[in-house]
């Protein structure tokens, strides 16, 4: 197993960069994740933070049990995707 993330944030308008990849692999099984992001945040008081993201995520599975012709899963997916983001303190 490999997991790997960095971020990078510029304070004066909360914008954040963010990388993260995980890697697994066990027998004939491999599975891998990375996602790149981009995220603006906002004080809405001074408990709560509301914000959005964009990104990039690209995911690969290919799972095999012991016995071959019983278990195999192959998958794999890949693209942008944006998300809202609300942050309690």
């Amino acid at each position: 197993m490999l997991f790997l993330t960095s971020r990078y944030e510029v304070p004066s308008v909360q914008l954040g960069f963010e990388f993260e990849g995980e890697v697994y692999l066990f027998g004939d099984s491999k599975l891998y994740d990375m996602r790149a992001k981009m995220d603006l945040m906002f004080e809405v008081d001074e408990r709560t933070e509301a914000g959005f993201e964009i990104g990039f995520r690209e995911s690969y599975y290919d799972l095999r049990g012991s016995d071959v012709e019983t278990f195999k899963a192959d998958m794999s997916y890949k693209g942008l995707y944006v998300g809202i983001i609300a942050a309690f303190k």
